[in-house]
């Protein structure tokens, strides 16, 4: 069908990158996201999900981990999303969603953020990334559902070797 989109020339339909990740399992059973690109021309109102991934975090004690989260989001404002923004809505959301991980993680000494792989910690680590992804989010028209935790780990053997079994859980 046909869709109004504004004066031709003025406003039209904007052909933006998408970067979207899947979650890969290796041999060893650990995890990671491998980075996948699409083009689009619309705005999807349902939701959405998108991987984040910040390959080094720094901590409150300056030991850097990486973490991944896959984020559920939703268009809330369709317009906002096509004329609020400088076409780059899928790099905004990452960027607010590496903001608000980095910004936890550096709060945190390091075995605090490591023990976000408990239920209840995970949980409080999620309810704070996505309250301060929605609060970056809100002025461009996308609201964040859900973070899910998919991996915490130190970026350096040596730093995991002296965590001993926090760095392993």
């Amino acid at each position: 069908g046909a869709v109004w989109v504004g004066i031709p020339g003025l406003r039209t339909l904007r052909i933006y990158p998408l970067e979207r990740f899947v979650v890969h399992t290796r041999e060893d059973g650990t995890r990671e996201l491998v980075q996948k690109w699409d083009y689009s021309d619309h705005y999807r109102v349902a939701d959405f999900q998108l991987g984040i991934r910040v390959p080094s975090a720094d901590t409150n004690d300056l030991m850097p981990v990486k973490v991944e989260y896959n984020e559920i989001g939703r268009v809330t404002n369709p317009f906002k999303v096509a004329f609020n923004t400088d076409d780059q809505w899928p790099q905004r959301f990452s960027a607010a969603g590496v903001s608000a991980i980095s910004t936890y993680t550096r709060q945190k000494p390091v075995r605090e953020v490591l023990a976000a792989q408990d239920a209840t910690s995970a949980e409080e680590m999620s309810n704070a990334i996505t309250e301060r992804m929605n609060r970056s989010l809100e002025d461009i028209g996308i609201f964040v559902r859900e973070s899910q935790y998919v991996d915490i780990s130190t970026v350096n053997d040596a730093d995991a070797q002296m965590l001993g079994d926090v760095a392993r859980a």
